[in-house]
């Protein structure tokens, strides 16, 4: 089989997690690294480009796409490489349509938890003070929204709404603890919640 993995490509504990699944699984299934080539913005026309490489660390092989310019391309290639299932890992300055790609190539995905991205915007709940914010009703969320304006946000509401669709159609959630996975569970409806800590890969 041949996974493409999906990431910020901002390195972190995301990497280290992707190099433990694509270590673990060496010899049984290959790997495909898709993230942003330059993980810094939001804005599409300031992060439009990304980079299709192998996971091997001894492959220096890499291709650059524009996905404005060139997605049938990208879309091409992969569905050469064969790519049998997509691992979504981080989708932070990820700017081009990830659902649209994974319905492209019409495999199934699976969706790791590292943080709570999907719930807020700020990554990890916390405030302008780096304090734990208590998940406060949507009107709190959205004046802390319109004052500190990242990643795109506009609302709380249209935030978590763009990002349901993980949580429905995944094969799996995979999420690093129960903390986290009735966490999430609050916020959206799901099915494929699995707990698996990051150091045991996959249930």
């Amino acid at each position: 089989p041949v996974i493409l993995v999906v990431s910020h490509g901002l390195g972190g504990g995301t990497l280290r997690y992707i190099n433990e699944l694509t270590g673990f699984f060496s010899g049984r299934a290959h790997f495909l690294i898709l993230e942003p080539l330059y993980g810094s913005s939001w804005e599409p026309q300031a992060n439009r480009k990304i980079v299709l490489r192998p996971a091997a660390v001894d492959e220096d092989n890499r291709l650059v796409i524009d996905t404005f310019e060139d997605y049938d391309h990208l879309m091409n290639v992969l569905r050469e490489c064969g790519v049998t299932r997509v691992s979504l890992q981080h989708l932070l300055y990820v700017n081009f349509d990830v659902k649209r790609l994974i319905d492209k190539l019409n495999v199934p995905f699976d969706f790791t938890v590292h943080d709570y991205f999907t719930i807020c915007p700020y990554v990890n709940l916390t405030t302008s003070e780096a304090k734990y914010c208590g998940e406060p009703a949507s009107a709190e969320c959205n004046r802390c929204i319109s004052q500190r304006m990242v990643h795109g946000a506009r609302d709380i509401i249209w935030w978590r709404k763009s990002f349901e669709w993980l949580f429905r159609h995944a094969d799996r959630v995979i999420c690093p603890s129960k903390d986290t996975a009735g966490r999430l569970s609050r916020y959206f409806d799901c099915d494929s919640l699995k707990m698996v800590y990051h150091g045991s890969l996959l249930p």
